[in-house]
């Protein structure tokens, strides 16, 4: 009897220990966040500039606030028991860039190239300065180059083998004369370059800020801006807040809010998306004046179509409705309607 007890209490303690050690070997976690996977830099603001899955590993990169020629930031991989592997020479700045460029089987993140054996090779800020805010494939030769972009403006043509770089408009950062603001741009208009794409035979820059005095004294000056280049000229496409520029052999052009995305592609696309559901109020709490016309608004195509008009006047108001049939004018008189208040 006391040989089986301590049996008993043998493989009772020999279970314990043994559970105890599983414990020990779990990365501790609080509601899903695990403090050790936390990073840090020396120049008092640290963020995450982009995380990218590749090569069996998750690859982040942290970036300081404004540090277009390195800092103290990293490149870590985090492996699939969650360890970070910080990368040795690394050397930091404020990149938020990232692609997967499939021709040559590499990642670019940051300022750094990682290839599906996971190793890196890094382009210098000597040869590439400033803020790295996206890639894009390049416009004549997507197998062997890729663009980079900067916040302040800076276009770099890179070679996705040697990494040889080409500048092709200098960062801000490089040129800005002494009292000019740190986000002060010469080229384009709008400040805080933020995405970066390319596809249709134009790649596409977006930012969304401004600078100036009077762009730290009121809150609605005309600021932002979304610009297309065709591998000569800039052209202006839109004078407003752009974020994220992004596709998949189209554009999606996201309004700084987050709340408003254009997708901009051939027409024959849009027969392959199935029918088209939409709303919109071109005038919407807006004033308006006597014989003055709303934008117009895209009906076509719908199954069902529907028209809610009110207003505000204290009287009585009369509405124009027009249409367009065939695309390129005349316009011509559908109905008249009066409409009462409230």
């Amino acid at each position: 009897m006391k040989f089986q007890i301590h049996l008993f209490f043998a493989f009772i303690f020999m279970v314990s220990c043994h559970s105890a050690v599983e414990e020990k070997e779990q990365p501790r976690q609080i509601s899903g966040i695990y403090p050790h996977l936390a990073y840090y830099n020396n120049e008092g603001e640290c963020g995450t500039g982009a995380v990218v899955p590749w090569a069996d590993r998750l690859w982040v990169i942290t970036y300081g606030p404004h540090f277009p020629f390195g800092s103290s930031d990293k490149l870590y991989e985090i492996t699939s028991d969650l360890k970070l592997i910080p990368f040795d020479e690394s050397i930091g700045g404020t990149p938020a860039n990232r692609m997967i460029h499939k021709e040559s089987n590499q990642l670019f993140i940051g300022p750094y190239v990682v290839d599906k054996k996971r190793n890196v090779r890094v382009i210098s800020y000597e040869d590439m300065p400033g803020r790295h805010t996206g890639n894009a494939r390049h416009l004549f030769d997507p197998a062997g180059k890729i663009y980079y972009g900067t916040m302040e403006e800076g276009f770099y043509k890179v070679d996705v083998n040697s990494l040889e770089v080409t500048t092709l408009f200098k960062d801000g950062n490089v040129i800005r004369e002494e009292g000019q603001m740190a986000q002060e741009n010469l080229m384009l208009l709008g400040a805080h370059g933020i995405g970066l794409y390319s596809g249709q035979g134009v790649m596409i820059y977006s930012n969304n800020g401004e600078t100036g005095q009077a762009a730290l004294e009121r809150f609605d000056v005309e600021s932002g801006a979304l610009y297309e280049w065709d591998g000569k000229d800039w052209k202006l496409v839109r004078r407003i807040q752009f974020v994220e520029v992004t596709g998949s052999g189209e554009y999606i052009l996201r309004s700084a809010d987050g709340k408003a995305a254009v997708w901009v592609g051939a027409i024959d696309d849009l027969w392959e998306m199935g029918k088209p559901t939409g709303y919109g109020g071109p005038l919407k709490n807006s004033e308006v004046k006597a014989g003055e016309p709303s934008d117009p608004f895209l009906i076509g195509f719908y199954d069902k179509r529907s028209l809610e008009i009110s207003h505000q006047a204290s009287q009585l108001v009369k509405f124009r409705i027009e249409i367009e049939p065939i695309g390129h004018d005349p316009w011509m008189l559908y109905k008249e309607v009066s409409v009462n208040p409230g």
